[in-house]
């Protein structure tokens, strides 16, 4: 049993799940001694105030990544996470896709409601499945064509015209632009 301490307070980890939605987190650095959870597989952070991704490196067995309804402007500081297999970054501030090319496990990405106004640097990204841009303002649909694995994809309330760029998605199950 590992623990770790917020705010002055020790919370038990019991398993390899750890939730701290809710918990008015400002920065990843007031958790003290994640380095005693390096095990953990699922982390939730959503719903509080972190601005920035940092301090995060050590949890290299990482599989599930919450940020959710956070403040985040850029995506940055999970580059080391190589076992991230699904990432929710719904409802923050980006306006760009970056910082993702070296999670090449993911298989499920929520972008949605952001400020994303270009789908790029996605390339590397082979094994995803689900990708969610909903809620974003994207105005083109481009930089999918290595996207092979994908299987759902959620394009609704952007600003986009004309469909294309979609032929090389064999895959794809599921689209959504409405």
């Amino acid at each position: 049993m590992s623990e770790i301490i917020l705010n002055g307070k020790k919370i038990k980890l019991w398993g390899d799940k750890l939730d701290l939605s809710k918990k008015k987190i400002k920065k990843i650095s007031e958790i003290r001694g994640l380095e005693n959870v390096t095990s953990l597989k699922e982390f939730n952070l959503s719903e509080n105030y972190i601005r920035e991704v940092k301090d995060l490196e050590i949890l290299s067995n990482l599989e599930i990544l919450n940020l959710r309804y956070n403040q985040i402007s850029e995506i940055s500081g999970i580059e080391t996470l190589k076992s991230l297999r699904r990432l929710y970054l719904y409802n923050n501030e980006l306006t760009q896709i970056k910082g993702l090319d070296k999670l090449q496990n993911l298989q499920v990405l929520n972008l949605y409601e952001n400020y994303i106004t270009e789908i790029k640097d996605l390339e590397n990204l082979i094994g995803l499945k689900e990708l969610h841009l909903g809620s974003n303002k994207i105005s083109e649909i481009k930089g999918l064509q290595s996207l092979k694995n994908l299987k759902f994809l959620n394009l609704e309330k952007n600003k986009i015209s004309e469909i294309n760029g979609l032929n090389t998605l064999k895959n794809l199950v599921l689209l959504n632009l409405k």
